[in-house]
């Protein structure tokens, strides 16, 4: 066998070995234990919650009409309490005030400190762009105008929560809660 075939079988082979040496299973990152992800899950339901409301405020929807339409079921007097407190906030932009409200929530609830906080904060702008885009679908607005509108997030890549929202038939509450949990769950138990 020529010295360059030897070498190259060698060189072969050892790849291979390296290749295949390694464990069968590879551990997933965790950033959360699965009690944070669990309080973290609230704090992004009411980070969703915060930012409907929000966004309803600043269109000058009536508070009373919001509360009629949405504090309904079991979580109703969670709810009206959000609208209270949403309502009587001073606010421009109810994409920021939401993303605070997740944080502080997390921080209080959920006990996860600050600097800890940046996978979880994507997670809940993953969820909320999940949840403009289905109120953007519900009023007939083009997909492309939602792509538009949450362009500026790009570290959560808007165009897949987008398209997959567009393409569900789910509700609200599940594109959310789904959208939450494909997130959270790379990074906990």
């Amino acid at each position: 066998m020529a010295p360059s075939h030897l070498l190259a079988g060698s060189l072969l082979v050892t790849t291979l070995t390296a290749c295949t040496s390694y464990p069968d299973t590879v551990n997933p990152l965790v950033l959360y234990n699965k009690k944070e992800a669990i309080q973290m899950s609230y704090c992004a339901e009411l980070a969703d919650n915060a930012y409907y409301v929000g966004n309803e405020k600043l269109r000058d929807v009536p508070k009373q009409r919001v509360i009629s339409g949405f504090a309904r079921g079991a979580s109703a007097k969670i709810r009206i309490n959000l609208i209270e407190d949403v309502y009587q906030a001073s606010f421009e932009n109810s994409w920021d005030y939401a993303v605070a409200l997740f944080n502080q929530c997390a921080i209080k609830v959920a006990n996860v400190q600050p600097s800890r906080l940046e996978v979880a904060n994507l997670c809940a702008q993953k969820s909320l762009i999940a949840s403009g885009a289905h109120d953007d679908k519900s009023r007939g607005i083009p997909k492309l105008d939602a792509y538009i509108t949450y362009a500026p997030v790009k570290a959560a890549k808007p165009y897949e929560v987008v398209d997959w929202v567009y393409a569900s038939t789910d509700s609200h509450e599940k594109v959310t809660q789904t959208t939450w949990e494909r997130c959270i769950e790379v990074v906990s138990p």
